[in-house]
């Protein structure tokens, strides 16, 4: 096996895993399981440093076989490769899998900023200052809101 080919699969599978945890932390937030979701955190943590790890290795392999390390470099060198095909193929799917990554995580922000506003409304109510509530006085005056309307006698 070639030297790109293992770090692609290793890509592959890195970008599999971050995957897998995304999914697995979108069940978490809609099921409001803080628990499990602190651990995915770490293990997603772990998941993202694997990935740089992978990919500074491909940076140098690039920078080995003397060319950029970027999407350009990786693209010429996979044409001029006996098993481009293959290479693409891994290439793309790479692409494919951090596109719905990416997805994925902006889905589970968007439910983490729903919950974060809830959260919050939910805190100024219960940390305002404590107010009793308004009532109608005998002279049909109402308590606690400064009005001086009379909206009847009793």
């Amino acid at each position: 096996m070639s030297e790109l080919k293992y770090l692609l699969e290793s890509k592959l599978a890195a970008v599999a895993e971050i995957q897998r945890l995304l999914a697995l932390e979108a069940k978490c937030l809609l099921e409001g399981d803080e628990k499990d979701i602190s651990q995915l955190v770490r293990d997603k943590q772990q998941a993202l440093d694997v990935l740089a790890e992978v990919a500074q290795r491909l940076e140098k392999f690039l920078a080995r076989e003397g060319l950029t390390a970027d999407r350009a470099g990786l693209s010429r060198h996979i044409e001029r490769a006996p098993d481009r095909d293959e290479l693409a193929h891994f290439r793309n799917r790479i692409t494919d899998e951090l596109r719905f990554c990416a997805e994925l995580n902006r889905m589970n922000g968007a439910v983490l900023e729903c919950s974060r506003a809830a959260s919050e409304r939910a805190l100024r109510v219960l940390l305002s200052p404590h107010r009793e509530p308004d009532c109608y006085r005998a002279t049909g005056r109402l308590e606690n809101i400064g009005s001086r309307h009379s909206i009847g006698k009793a």
